[in-house]
């Protein structure tokens, strides 16, 4: 293999992605090699991209995920970190109260979230979502009035995308948006790796007169190509109790509020 040393770190990943598709499989060393960089660099590669789906992580190297094994990915990822991620979730129902609309993105930790919604004693709800999986959840519910933000589906994302969803979304005012990330990072913000999921948490961000943000605290420091809007624009970030002193107080120091649960 040539070497490539100058290759940023979204040119790299996109090739490795490249190289995968061609041989199904790639270790770290041969990696290390091609791109002229050291193996902790590699590993955290690796290590993001297994996080987005991308990949299968093996001793040493990755393999190709297949379409075959999207529905099992997603069952990971549901079950990745659950006892923070319902910590976080169980201090955002704090937040919420009778008679309020909510805006719920989706994701492994609002999935969380929606269920504990599903079990409250608060009354009078309006949810608007466009993920598909949380309308289980709520079809038994009559204290909580469903609203589907329509569209194309997107069988990997399990919600709906596209102009139809963003115009539903962007005629709402709701009192509150529940939002989850990929990466969190002071200079670029939140971030995601899907151009159409990203476009439609903007509008949900717009939307929300309180924007607040469920993430576990393994998604800090970490930056992904698409940012959906500068971390001083939520109002609150809810987060687990393995938050760094570093990151704490970057999060602080520009005025959001934070909760460590």
């Amino acid at each position: 293999m040539i070497a490539n040393s100058g290759l940023y770190l979204i040119e790299r990943r996109k090739k490795i992605s490249e190289l995968l598709s061609q041989n199904g499989k790639i270790s770290v060393k041969e990696l290390e090699s091609y791109f002229n960089v050291t193996g902790a660099t590699i590993r955290s590669d690796l290590n993001d991209m297994e996080e987005e789906g991308l990949l299968v992580r093996t001793h040493g190297g990755a393999v190709e995920r297949i379409k075959t094994t999207i529905n099992s990915s997603l069952a990971e990822r549901t079950t990745k970190r659950l006892p923070q991620k319902r910590a976080i979730c169980e201090r955002a129902l704090e937040l919420i109260h009778s008679g309020d609309s909510l805006l719920i993105d989706g994701g492994s930790t609002l999935d969380q979230f929606v269920s504990l919604l599903s079990l409250s004693a608060l009354k009078n709800l309006t949810v608007v979502t466009n993920h598909i999986p949380h309308l289980s959840k709520l079809k038994d519910c009559p204290n909580i009035k469903t609203l589907v933000a329509g569209g194309k589906y997107d069988h990997e994302l399990e919600s709906t995308i596209g102009l139809s969803t963003i115009n539903m979304i962007k005629s709402l005012k709701v009192d509150k948006v529940l939002i989850s990330a990929t990466g969190i990072t002071l200079d670029h913000g939140i971030s995601y790796t899907n151009i159409d999921d990203v476009d439609v948490k903007k509008a949900m961000i717009e939307q929300g007169k309180t924007k607040i943000l469920l993430v576990d605290s393994s998604k800090f420091g970490k930056s992904f190509m698409l940012s959906a809007c500068s971390l001083d624009m939520m109002d609150i970030i809810i987060t687990d109790s393995e938050i760094s002193d570093e990151d704490s107080s970057k999060i602080k120091s520009i005025g959001v509020d934070l909760i460590i649960a």
